[in-house]
């Protein structure tokens, strides 16, 4: 019984282990991990070219991050991976996907000191959109390795800086002279990244989605049509003609896994791929965008999928509606809502992470006591605080989403 609660305690462990040095995925996870990634305390000053810097320090899942200030750029924001890339393996939500790029070493400028020849691989991207600060903008972006590039805006335009974990290995065998080069390397991919967008990607990103909204459920949940083997909650005449006379209450275990909620609350994504699903469309809906959860009443859907589907969809909803009175009786039925304006769900767990960040950001003082007063004095700057003077935030020109204080209840 020892070696087998030995082994357990091992393999417990090799879980714990594996937990606490993953690598982060979403902007969130990053600042988590390495609360001050902006700040230039906790770097180690490696490389400079004029207004450009290279920075280290230590990584908390393994190796060893390293921080391109790659100055500023004239740019209208950074397009979403699915819609810039040229081949979209897969997406994963609006501003999430899985795209074929060069290699890692392309990605963040490492290939000017690798000999080997780029490769096209599958790099999942994730846009964050509004954060830490309202005007943010970044991209994380994971493969054989992560790292992010980061946007903020400054004046006129957007202020850089690139991120990325290497191996102890790789940044020890470095020469002062390769330092330099990767500074140079990294600082073009990162301005190449965010302004290498054309007019017309940019007009395609933004009208890319479109938000959805289902309001108006006074009487209980939406209906949706009936399938085979289900008992029918309301049946409707008017629905013989088109196979939809049977409908049934909807619920949140009906929707399928991968787009809409998994807390088995109700979510408009999930009802809305749920009843374009019993209607045979091709329609996903999501409950997210640009990284920040919606309110439970909108949901996102692409808008070339909503033109092929909406004449079907928006008819059977009338049949919803008249369904759902049947039901319940009276004259209320749930509203619906063609390309409005998305509402970002209030997030408690992230207002206490913007919180942290802000205090971990403020400069440290030390307090000297002498005689009866109390005096701060200033820690003296060296080479590594290079921070430049604070600069109003602009809003940048790119669709953002409107912060509610309140959900409403279905």
């Amino acid at each position: 019984s020892g070696s087998i609660e030995w082994n357990l305690v091992s393999r417990l462990q090799i879980v714990a282990m594996a937990v606490f040095t993953v690598s982060p995925c979403t902007l969130e996870h990053w600042f988590q991990e390495v609360p001050l990634l902006l700040s230039d305390q906790g770097w180690d000053l490696t490389a400079r070219a004029g207004a450009h810097s290279l920075h280290h320090a230590t990584c908390p899942w393994g190796g060893r991050l390293l921080k391109v200030k790659a100055g500023s750029v004239p740019s209208e924001g950074i397009v979403r991976p699915e819609v810039l890339a040229d081949v979209t393996v897969e997406r994963l939500a609006p501003g999430a996907a899985v795209v074929l790029e060069k290699d890692w070493s392309h990605l963040f400028g490492l290939r000017e000191l690798t000999q080997h020849e780029a490769k096209v691989k599958a790099v999942t991207q994730r846009l964050r959109r509004d954060f830490p600060e309202e005007g943010d903008c970044a991209v994380t972006f994971v493969g054989e390795s992560c790292g992010l590039l980061f946007s903020r805006p400054d004046g006129d335009g957007f202020e850089l800086t690139c991120v990325f974990q290497v191996s102890e290995e790789q940044f020890a065998q470095w020469s002062s002279i390769q330092k330099m080069l990767l500074l140079d390397s990294s600082c073009r991919f990162a301005r190449n990244f965010a302004t290498r967008s054309e007019p017309e990607l940019r007009e395609k990103d933004r009208d890319f989605y479109m938000v959805l909204t289902v309001q108006s459920c006074r009487r209980g949940l939406p209906l949706v049509p009936s399938a085979e083997s289900e008992e029918p909650t309301v049946t409707i005449t008017a629905g013989i003609s088109v196979g939809l006379e049977r409908w049934t209450r909807f619920s949140p275990n009906m929707a399928s896994s991968g787009s809409g909620s998994s807390d088995g609350r109700f979510c408009v994504a999930d009802f809305v791929g749920t009843f374009a699903a019993r209607l045979g469309l091709s329609l996903a809906a999501y409950d997210s965008m640009d990284g920040q959860r919606l309110v439970p009443y909108q949901c996102v859907v692409a808008r070339q999928e909503w033109e092929a589907a909406k004449d079907r969809f928006v008819n059977a909803f009338l049949l919803q509606k008249k369904a759902y009175r049947r039901a319940n009786g009276g004259s209320s039925a749930p509203s619906f809502h063609v390309d409005v304006q998305p509402r970002a769900a209030p997030d408690g767990h992230l207002e206490e992470l913007k919180q942290r960040l802000r205090q971990e950001e403020r400069p440290s003082h030390k307090v000297v006591v002498r005689r009866t007063f109390l005096e701060v004095e200033e820690e003296e700057e060296d080479e590594i605080s290079m921070a430049p003077a604070q600069r109003q935030v602009r809003r940048p020109k790119t669709t953002g989403i409107v912060a509610e204080a309140s959900v409403l209840a279905f």
